[in-house]
């Protein structure tokens, strides 16, 4: 009784390894053709978070300009809130993307770009997690402006 779930346990782990292993020939394929040291989807990435870090300041410099004398009120407060948790994970997004990123030579060496892309598989779970986490504060901070504007 115990065989027939031996065997589909040992089907499973084989399926995954094999999927394991063809996201990583496919990752290492493209970084070995494009000689890119990213991914085309990080540099997408990369790009949005280092213009939200900058929306992020500009906001919290006119939210603090306009209410120098003044109290802040409710919804700039939560505003505010809000962009300081999205420079947290902007922060800890930048961090991760660093370690997916390989600065200075571009490499063709097929050892290198393997490794690379056994890190860059290793690491997209997290990278997608923190941009989803990401985009959650994004639209809260818009539906916050949005409410504000009204």
């Amino acid at each position: 009784m115990l065989e027939p779930i031996t065997a589909i346990g040992l089907a499973g782990n084989v399926i995954q390894l094999i999927d394991f292993g063809i996201k990583i020939v496919s990752t290492s394929r493209e970084l070995y053709k494009t000689g890119s040291s990213a991914l085309y989807f990080y540099q997408d990435i990369i790009m949005a978070n280092n213009d939200l870090a900058l929306l992020h300041s500009n906001l919290r410099s006119s939210i603090m300009s306009t209410d120098q004398d003044n109290e802040i009120s409710s919804n700039d407060r939560a505003l505010l809130n809000l962009a300081i948790e999205c420079d947290d994970i902007a922060k800890q997004l930048r961090e991760a993307l660093e370690k997916v990123t390989v600065e200075g030579e571009k490499t063709k060496s097929l050892w290198k770009t393997l490794r690379h892309a056994l890190t860059c598989v290793w690491r997209k779970e997290e990278i997608d997690e923190l941009a989803a986490r990401l985009n959650t504060y994004r639209d809260q901070m818009n539906t916050r402006i949005l409410h504000h504007i009204k």
